[in-house]
């Protein structure tokens, strides 16, 4: 139970993983490379509108500038960076993310390279294999090196300046002018030392980008080895009522799209499985024979924790909104958006703004953009321009199948279009430890030429698994980036966007001559089919059936441009309703099979609605508040079921004991809000309604995974399965809302280990006489009294350090901190299905809001930690009471605006 507010630290191991796209983003390209000569350049440049209120506080030279770059910090830590030129910005980017996050861009370079083994030894073989065969290209080479190798020169060189910033901290780090970050102290890199950390490369910046996008777009393929383990576990009627892609909540993002376009073949489908259909079950048997010889309990799974990984995808999520003039109070669109990540000490994001504008950039190249940056990756991911505000959730386009090859007696080769193709081998050398008395590993990556990499533990009976994906791709995103940061309107911006090849974000962005547009674009792949063995979400028949056969043109990819009500929702739910149906194989375009389960997109919606029914105009703090908000939809959908049990079962109620628990339930406005009164606060704590409400969400959520795990855990473990919370709230839902339409029946709700046939009805009642008896426990309260329990005393976020985030055991905590939300409400605080733990260790990463003012955009963020890694700096965690209390700081874009808020003024000079 979380007491108050704790802050601790405790040694540990772990490992390495991270957030986001590949953002090189800069500023231009194409200058002179001449030294500027028009004036002293080892001062700040005559017009400076910030040496006018002082002198630098520190002035440097930095060999390789052209100009002065100016650094200006403001009391949140934000660094403001100007210069002339963009290869100079850039140079103090990559700077500044050294100085204040290198352990993480280290180890997400040393992830993506397949090389964490030369910091952790053979602990770090784990992943190496892995990630060495996920990132290559088939003819054995890097995807990193392959992109850096083609890349237009114009472009390498601002690549090339981004890690000479980076390295020019890491020379003053060897010399001992610096410290390293707490989180290399960990006892596996006790023995590194600054001389260990290589410098900086161009590739480096890519490698991390592909491990993002890796994590965001299921490269690895988990999705689909999940679902083929679940086809091999489960008999036919169990997998159709547990594996239900059709969302819990209704809400589509584009939900026209496919107006009167021809809907695909209606070929039996394993999605739309009805096992009393002698057709569906045919397709699930043959399923099953595809994989048979097959076992994917030996193949490792590839997700992340850090990216809401693993079974437990409730904690995969974001929110972003877009809203027209039209309904909004200054007749100016506004953006929000709030990305949610594993949180980690130091944070994911770095706040940054970086401007060639004021001193006179070239009028193509020139810009000014705030916003977040992701270190290693230089510019600004989510923020704004001078003109344009844009935000990203996770789209979740297919873009990686899995292949069920077939071997020849040799093993040597697969079976591909009647003919054997031989399997190529690539051998890897692992370095295990760092200096001349590391040790050396060598493993063998076998890589089918037209699909990709075999999985590691896969091979058995004549079968393997393949993985291809969009990522092995050569191309290059960063023109992508570099039109987001110069657009002037929302054609550009999404005319930008079409060179997003991996990267599958659902963008939302807004201009300040009103436009708003949303265009989730990315190299979605066109399969020769998309029924039978060949259904995408699951592995496929890899002999040549299933294969891809382009990519899905970008006219066809589902946007909007000033949709005609005036708003676009995302939040990681169904884009075109093509999951509505469970069946996502039978539209007229293929693109995913799961997304969220629709409650956090189905609040954002009905508030929005709501409000514009009132006739009110909407404002930043509305779009803040929404944000806030943590209103279960869930809830209010299951309670109903529940009422109607106590209803159905007065008897069992009385003799259980629950009756004032049912009366909680009933006088519920279903807010999940904590209910302590935490030190962060500063609204003098909770009122008698707060406490009422976080009473009952206690006593919910103390409920529901008791019941859900009642309904759903014995036929599971009957079967050797297991499913994550996401996928068991979609079941619950299917089974309580459609009695009438389910395979089973009810014969989930009774539980398969006792003699007596149990109902739904007593399940759930049983299941709350158990959640009250926890709640009461030395474990929870130790008190029968509910008006001592509080919701944020079992609920709360943590932080930790990157090694802690995977192994449980971490070197920096954080927390944790009362906190209300849950796993599906706006302001997300998701614990997944445990029914004794509480603690969301993954949510917003920011909240970013933008008012698209044609006199100068207006924007907010905020941060669950600080910009520095630094612990005796002031801006180690100085943002994190905020983040806690829903509240946000103001990004300072205007020069006078930065100049009046300036706490440090360095130079860097030629």
């Amino acid at each position: 139970m979380i007491q108050g507010v704790k802050v601790g630290r405790r040694r540990g191991i772990g490992r390495a993983g991270l957030w986001l796209p590949l953002v090189v983003a800069l500023s231009g390209c194409g200058e002179d490379e001449a030294i500027d000569d028009q004036e002293d350049t080892s001062r700040p440049p005559a017009s400076s509108p910030f040496v006018a209120v002082r002198d630098p506080d520190t002035s440097t030279q930095r060999p390789g500038l052209k100009a002065q770059v100016e650094i200006i910090t403001d009391g949140f830590g934000i660094p403001h960076v100007y210069g002339k030129h963009q290869a100079d910005v850039v140079f103090a980017n990559g700077y500044l993310h050294a100085r204040d996050r290198l352990f993480l861009m280290d180890a997400f370079r040393m992830l993506g390279q397949g090389r964490i083994t030369e910091y952790l030894g053979d602990v770090g073989m784990a992943f190496d294999p892995m990630f060495r065969a996920t990132f290559m290209t088939a003819d054995g080479e890097q995807v990193a090196d392959a992109v850096a190798r083609q890349l237009p020169a114009p472009t390498l060189a601002l690549l090339q300046a981004y890690s000479a910033g980076v390295n020019a901290y890491l020379a003053e780090l060897r010399r001992g002018e610096h410290e390293l970050p707490p989180s290399y102290k960990t006892p596996l890199l006790a023995a590194l030392e600054a001389e260990d950390i290589e410098d900086w490369q161009p590739r480096d910046t890519i490698a991390v980008a592909r491990v993002m996008e890796w994590q965001l777009t299921d490269g690895g393929g988990d999705f689909d080895q999940y679902i083929g383990g679940l086809i091999q576990q489960l008999p036919a009627e169990v997998f159709a009522d547990v594996v239900r892609f059709q969302p819990g909540d209704p809400t589509v993002i584009l939900p026209d799209w496919f107006s009167g376009q021809r809907r695909q073949g209606s070929a039996v489908d394993l999605l739309g499985l009805n096992p009393k259909d002698e057709e569906h079950r045919a397709a699930f048997d043959a399923a099953r024979r595809l994989m048979s010889g097959l076992d994917l309990s030996r193949v490792p799974r590839r997700d992340s924790a850090l990216f809401g990984g693993g079974l437990e995808r409730t904690q995969l999520g974001s929110n972003n909104w877009v809203i027209a003039g039209e309904h909004t109070q200054s007749g100016f669109p506004l953006v929000a958006n709030d990305p949610h990540l594993g949180f980690v000490q130091p944070a994911q994001f770095h706040h940054a703004h970086i401007d060639t504008r004021l001193y006179g950039g070239s009028e193509a190249s020139a810009s000014s953009a705030i916003g977040v940056s992701v270190p290693g990756i230089s510019g600004i991911v989510i923020g704004h321009n001078e003109r344009v505000a844009w935000g990203a959730t996770v789209v979740g386009w297919d873009v990686a199948d899995l292949y069920v090859e077939t071997l020849n007696e040799a093993g040597d080769a697969v079976l591909f279009n009647g003919e054997y193709v031989p399997i190529l081998r690539y051998e890897q050398t692992f370095k295990l430890g760092k200096g001349a008395g590391a040790g050396v590993e060598k493993r063998v990556v076998e890589y089918v030429p037209h699909h990709g990499p075999i999985l590691e533990g896969s091979r058995r009976n004549g079968r393997a698994l393949s993985a291809k994906w969009t990522g092995r791709l050569i191309d290059n995103e960063v023109d992508g980036v570099l039109g987001l940061l110069t657009s002037k309107d929302i054609d550009g911006w999404m005319k930008s966007l079409e060179h997003m090849s991996v990267l599958a974000q659902s963008w939302n962005g807004a201009d300040v001559d009103g436009n708003i547009g949303y265009f989730p674009h990315a190299r979605i792949p066109l399969r020769s089919s998309v029924t039978g063995d060949c259904a995408p979400y699951k592995p496929m028949d890899g002999t040549g059936p299933c294969e891809w056969t382009g990519f899905i043109a970008a006219p066809d990819i589902p946007q909007a441009k000033n949709p005609s009500r005036g708003w676009v929702v995302t939040a990681n739910n169904d884009v075109a309703g093509n999951l509505q149906d469970n069946d996502p194989t039978n539209d007229p375009q293929y693109l995913v099979a799961e997304r969220a389960v629709g409650f956090r997109a189905g609040r954002i919606t009905q508030l929005i609605e709501e409000q514009i029914q009132r006739g009110e105009k909407f404002t930043l703090e509305d779009m803040e508040r929404i944000q806030a908000d943590t209103l279960s939809l869930e809830a209010g959908r299951l309670r109903t079921h529940l009422l109607a049990a106590a209803a159905a079962e007065p008897d069992l109620v009385v003799s259980l004991g629950i009756q004032q628990e049912l009366e909680r339930l009933t006088a519920w406005g279903l807010t999940t809000p904590s209910g302590v009164a935490a030190s962060y606060r500063t609204d003098g704590g909770p009122t008698q309604q707060e406490i009422d409400e976080s009473i009952a969400s206690a006593i919910f959520y103390a409920w529901l995974p008791r019941f859900q795990n009642r309904v759903l855990s014995d036929e599971l473990a009957a079967h050797g399965a297991s499913i994550g919370s996401s996928d068991k709230a979609r079941a619950l839902l299917w089974l309580l809302d459609s009695p009438d339409q389910t395979a089973t029946g009810q014969a989930l709700f009774d539980d398969v280990t006792t003699p007596e046939v149990e109902t739904k009805e007593q399940q759930m009642l049983n299941a709350l006489s158990d959640a009250s008896a926890y709640l009461a426990s030395p474990a929870a309260f130790d008190s029968s009294d509910m008006t001592t329990w509080r919701w944020g005393e079992l609920h709360g976020v943590e932080l930790r350090d990157l090694f802690g985030l995977f192994s449980g055991t971490a070197f920096i905590t954080r927390g944790p901190y009362p906190r209300g939300g849950s796993n599906h409400t706006v302001d997300v605080a998701a614990f997944g299905s445990s029914e004794t733990r509480f603690i969301a260790n993954s949510g917003p990463q920011m909240r970013f809001v933008a008012e698209l003012r044609p006199d100068g955009i207006v924007s907010r963020n905020a941060l669950p930690g600080g910009q520095s890694d630094k612990v005796d700096s002031p801006h180690y965690e100085d943002l994190l009471m905020l983040w806690l209390r829903n509240e946000s700081f103001p990004y300072y874009f205007q020069p006078a605006d930065v100049a009046g808020q300036m706490e440090r003024y360095e130079l860097f000079h030629p």
